[in-house]
C-alpha cells in the first residue's frame, strides 16, 4: 500500500523524471552503437538521479499530503522506507534499462560492478536523506555544486566505503528525524 501511495502522490518532480528518461533513451541508444562507454552514459543519470531523489518528506507532510498515512496506523519507518523508495525508482530504473542495453549489445556491463552500483546507491541515498527536512532538490543541488566545486577530485580521494557509511548513517539520521518530528499543518496561502 505504501508504495502505492507514494506513486500516486509522486515525491519526485516529473520534469526530472521526464529528463531522466530523455537521458536514458540517448545514452541507450549512443551506448548500443559503441559511440559511448558505460561511463559516459551513466554520467547524466547518476546527476538526474541526485535530483530525483532530493524529494524532500517535510514539505509535503506539513501540507498534508501524508496526513492519510500517519493517521492510519502505517509506522513512519515503513512510509520513510517507501518514499526513499519511491523517490529512488526513477534513476535506478534508468541504470538498470543502461546495464541491460550494455549487456545485450556488448555481451557484459561495467555498470553491474559494485562499484558503480555502490554510487548509484550513493546517489540515491545521501541527496534523499539531506532534503528529508528540506525543500525539494536541496540535496542535489548542493551535491552538483560542491562536485563543481572541487572538480570531482573529492570524491575519488574519497574510499567508497567511506562514502557508502556517510551515506547509510545520513540515511539513518533521516529516518530517525521523520520517526519523531511533528509535522504541524501550513496554513494556506
Amino acid at each position: 500500500m505504501l508504495i502505492r501511495f507514494f506513486c500516486i502522490v509522486r515525491p519526485w518532480h516529473s520534469l526530472v523524471v521526464g529528463g531522466l528518461g530523455a537521458a536514458t533513451a540517448v545514452a541507450g541508444l549512443l551506448l548500443a552503437a559503441g559511440r559511448i562507454t558505460s561511463a559516459d552514459a551513466l554520467a547524466p543519470i547518476v546527476l538526474l538521479q541526485t535530483l530525483a531523489a532530493s524529494s524532500g518528506f517535510a514539505g509535503p507532510a506539513r501540507r498534508g499530503h501524508y496526513d492519510f498515512l500517519i493517521a492510519s496506523g502505517q509506522k513512519r519507518l515503513a512510509i520513510a522506507f517507501a518514499h526513499w523508495a519511491v523517490s529512488a525508482s526513477p534513476g535506478m530504473s534508468a541504470w538498470l534499462v543502461l546495464a541491460l542495453i550494455d549487456v545485450a549489445a556488448n555481451g557484459g556491463s561495467a555498470l553491474l560492478s559494485p562499484r558503480v552500483v555502490t554510487g548509484l546507491m550513493v546517489a540515491s541515498t545521501l541527496p534523499w536523506a539531506v532534503t528529508v527536512p528540506l525543500p525539494r532538490l536541496t540535496g542535489g543541488l548542493v551535491w552538483i555544486v560542491f562536485d563543481r566545486v572541487t572538480a570531482g577530485a573529492a570524491a575519488a580521494m574519497v574510499p567508497t566505503a567511506v562514502v557508502a557509511a556517510a551515506a547509510l548513517g545520513a540515511m539513518t539520521a533521516a529516518i530517525v528525524w521523520i520517526q519523531r518530528a511533528d509535522f504541524p499543518l501550513e496554513a494556506a496561502q
